[in-house]
């Protein structure tokens, strides 16, 4: 809190937070609505940016030769992941083919989740342009946890390293690069971007080598924000869900689809035969 002319009151201090909130995906969400409550509860007016995930689509139209260089440059360096990547996309489409009717209300249930739990910015940013040239006015801002440095999502895009907001009101709060190495290509504008952050984290141990090594910078390695909530929270917010599970389950829940994946998943099942 920061006491305002000597007076009693208390002028409470605002965050806004930038992520992968607009995913339906089940930890992108959860980090999100976590690292909200924790700053609420500590007091802070924390809202999060509306920023929406399909603005990298301008930055491709503004700069079509860099992107296709980039995208050029990733497959080049590491074809067996690119590829890798686009098959499990092409067999999450066949897969979830038969289910599209579940979907659509799988993820009518997340945009319910978020309208319950998370509070947005009034003015919804659909492009790189419009956060850049409008940002909304906060006393800090905060580019929250999940792969939102991953150069392989959504063009490497500058705002989810801050880059509208002013350098002093900048913290990175545990976010992820998502892969161990970063390609050379974007060795400049990376280290350029974390000198420009004053207050800085990651979330993982790779990550924070991927900066002492291109950055030069030692920088500490913080826990995902659903750790900073007690479990009790997260216990309430789950007793509201109107699914009902059997008494003996096995729970799996990975990104993409591998054979090696499912050759466990069905030993696992043969071990365990009484479960669903």
């Amino acid at each position: 809190y920061v006491m305002a002319d000597k007076s009693t009151a208390q002028v409470k201090i605002t965050a806004g937070i930038i992520t992968f909130h607009d995913a339906y995906n089940y930890g992108a969400v959860l980090q999100c609505v976590a690292l909200l409550l924790f700053l609420r509860r500590c007091g802070i007016e924390a809202s999060v940016i509306d920023y929406s995930m399909d603005a990298y689509v301008e930055l491709r139209k503004k700069k079509p030769i860099k992107t296709f260089m980039r995208r050029l440059y990733n497959l080049l360096q590491d074809p067996i992941s690119v590829l890798k990547t686009r098959l499990n996309e092409h067999r999450k489409q066949e897969y979830t083919r038969p289910y599209q009717n579940m979907l659509k209300i799988r993820n009518q249930s997340f945009d319910d989740f978020k309208r319950e739990y998370l509070m947005f910015t009034e003015k919804r940013y659909h492009t790189f342009s419009e956060l850049i040239d409008n940002p909304p006015f906060f006393d800090v801002y905060i580019c929250g946890s999940d792969q939102i440095w991953n150069p392989r999502f959504l063009d490497f895009d500058a705002n989810y390293f801050l880059q509208f907001a002013p350098i002093y009101k900048r913290i990175a709060y545990a976010p992820s690069f998502g892969v161990r190495r970063i390609p050379a290509i974007y060795n400049k504008e990376l280290q350029r971007r974390i000198q420009q952050i004053p207050y800085l984290s990651i979330r993982e141990k790779s990550g924070a080598d991927i900066i002492k090594e291109i950055c030069g910078v030692t920088v500490d390695v913080l826990v995902d924000p659903t750790f900073l909530v007690d479990a009790e929270t997260w216990k309430n917010i789950a007793s509201k869900s109107n699914v009902k599970l059997p008494e003996k389950y096995i729970l799996t829940y990975f990104i993409g689809i591998d054979e090696y994946i499912q050759k466990a998943l069905d030993e696992i099942e043969r071990m365990f035969p009484n479960h669903t």
